[in-house]
Formats: structure tokens, C-alpha cells, sequence
């Protein structure tokens, strides 16, 4: 009997010594603090959330590089920004671009998830580097549709030539895929 009693004042003062080091910490309560407004929209994947990304060549393959902007920047903006070529910053991080020096205006067209890019030289002239920099340039930009990069056709078109459609694919372009016509529909 007396052990039980024993047991009970050390399991009642064991919990008492919890309970007095939990409440007795002081740190008081405190009430909702506000924060702000709560986090709102969602940004596609690929594309850049303050600005827009333009592709250069490095060493080892195309990279993304973010240029800042307060604006929206759409495929026509992006497409002049790259003929621009890299800035000093990012020729010192060794960057460079396959896209040729072009005599006269580079114009762009805009529709739901479609870009179409016409140049004034041959398209045919084009490496592939500076294809994939048009083209993932082009599909990253503000297109109407909001889709991924990966699923707007870009079309580049140049005195006698087109290419396209083409899709990005992280930082290099491809042929867009097409269904392969039926039997059927081929008579």
C-alpha cells in the first residue's frame, strides 16, 4: 500500500513538473497577425515570372537567361531582345548567339499558341542552335493561350523557306508532331 502511494506522488509530481515547465516558459499568447494578401496565380511551366527568358548558346548547349521586366513581354519583343545578342554580363558568363546578323525588320506574328517568325534572310540559312534560339525564345514569351513552351508551334520563315512547326523541348527545337494520315483518309 505504501509503495502505491509512493508511486502516485511521483507520477502526480512528475506531471506537475510538465506542467509548470510547459506554461511557465514565458512566452505569452499572441492573436492573428496579418500578413498580406495570400499567394495568388499560378505561373506555366517554363516560363519566367518577372521577365523573359532568351536562349544563348553556351559550352555545353543552349541555356535560358532571364532578363527582368514590369511588363508582359510577348514573342515580338523576345524575338528583337535576342537579335540583340547577349549582354556584357552574360558574354562574360561565356554566353553567345548563333543567330546571323540580319539587314532589315524581323517580323512576328501572334496566335493562340502559335508564333510565326519572318526573316530577311533564307531560313534554309539558319545552324540549328539558332533555330532552337528562336524558337524556344519565341514559345517562352507571353503567347496567347498560356500553354507551355512545349506545346506552341513556332514557324520561322525566310526569303524561299519555312521551318516548322517547331516545339521546344527544355532548350532545343523539334518538329512538332503530326498525325500520320490514315489509310483511309489518303485515298
Amino acid at each position: 500500500m505504501r509503495i502505491r502511494r509512493i508511486a502516485a506522488a511521483a507520477a502526480l509530481l512528475g506531471a506537475l513538473s510538465v506542467f509548470g515547465t510547459l506554461t511557465g516558459c514565458g512566452i505569452a499568447s499572441t492573436d492573428v497577425i496579418d500578413a498580406g494578401e495570400p499567394a495568388s496565380g499560378v505561373q506555366p511551366p517554363g516560363r519566367a515570372a518577372n521577365g523573359v527568358q532568351l536562349y544563348f548558346r553556351s559550352p555545353t548547349g543552349l541555356r535560358p537567361v532571364t532578363r527582368s521586366s514590369v511588363v508582359s513581354v510577348g514573342p515580338e519583343k523576345a524575338v528583337e531582345m535576342l537579335r540583340g545578342g547577349p549582354n556584357g554580363a552574360e558574354r562574360k558568363r561565356g554566353l553567345t548567339t548563333e543567330v546571323p546578323p540580319m539587314k532589315g525588320v524581323v517580323n512576328t506574328t501572334v496566335r493562340e499558341n502559335r508564333v510565326d517568325i519572318f526573316i530577311p534572310t533564307s531560313a534554309a540559312d539558319l545552324s540549328d542552335a539558332a533555330v532552337s534560339q528562336f524558337t524556344c525564345t519565341a514559345a517562352n514569351a507571353d503567347v496567347p493561350g498560356r500553354n507551355p513552351a512545349a506545346k506552341v508551334d513556332v514557324r520561322i520563315s525566310g526569303i524561299g523557306f519555312r521551318l516548322g512547326p517547331q516545339r521546344c523541348d527544355g532548350s532545343d527545337a523539334f518538329p512538332a508532331a503530326s498525325p500520320i494520315p490514315s489509310a483511309r483518309s489518303a485515298r
